[in-house]
């Protein structure tokens, strides 16, 4: 939809999220060049009035401290991932005026670096409350601020990424075939706790 990309059945009533735009901003980003070009110049502008529209779900559910899965949600590692990852493919022509690109990325990179663990990693909640540094995660986060260098070349980001990449060399082959992570969401006045499968 032009309010944003329906999530799976696990988020309620398949209501639109900021994870699963971000990957349709992403998708479509890389589509774009897959194109002959006479099929091309025909998509293209259906291709840029979607993903316009779906920046500006993005800038409207960010939260002070980044982005959950809507606007209101606590902020996940996840979600900014996607997000800086998302918006670091954009062209400067899928943003309208009012929605300022540098300011959106800027964000994204400075909330994922103040993030990372003392440990290189980074992390969220599981099921059970536990504080998790978790590689996949982590691989996530160094990818899409990896993808930041392409805006914008930062060497604070840069080193960022290579504490990243040193931490997951140490983490070896200890990565978790895949965990659960615990996520609280607001639905009118009532908050319901559910599970985001990370099935890596």
């Amino acid at each position: 939809t032009e309010a944003g990309v329906p999530s799976d059945s696990q988020f309620p009533a398949n209501m639109p999220s900021v994870d699963s735009t971000a990957f349709g901003i992403y998708v479509f980003t890389m589509a774009k060049n897959h194109y002959v070009e006479e099929r091309k110049k025909k998509l293209l502008p259906l291709i840029k009035n979607r993903i316009s529209h779906w920046i500006k779900f993005i800038s409207c559910n960010k939260n002070s401290f980044g982005w959950g899965l809507l606007k209101g949600q606590i902020s996940r590692v996840y979600s900014k991932s996607l997000v800086v990852g998302a918006l670091s493919n954009c062209e400067d022509y899928f943003f309208d005026p009012h929605t300022l690109k540098d300011e959106l990325l800027n964000d994204g990179i400075q909330y994922l670096c103040r993030e990372q663990n003392e440990n290189g990693g980074w992390g969220c909640e599981d099921v059970s409350g536990t504080k998790i540094i978790n590689p996949q995660i982590t691989a996530t986060a160094i990818f899409s601020l990896n993808s930041s260098l392409r805006f914008n070349f930062n060497k604070e980001v840069e080193q960022t990424i290579n504490k990243g990449a040193e931490y997951l060399l140490t983490a070896g082959l200890n990565w978790l075939p895949s965990f659960e992570e615990k996520i609280s969401i607001e639905i009118g006045k009532s908050t319901t706790t559910t599970s985001f499968p990370h099935p890596y």
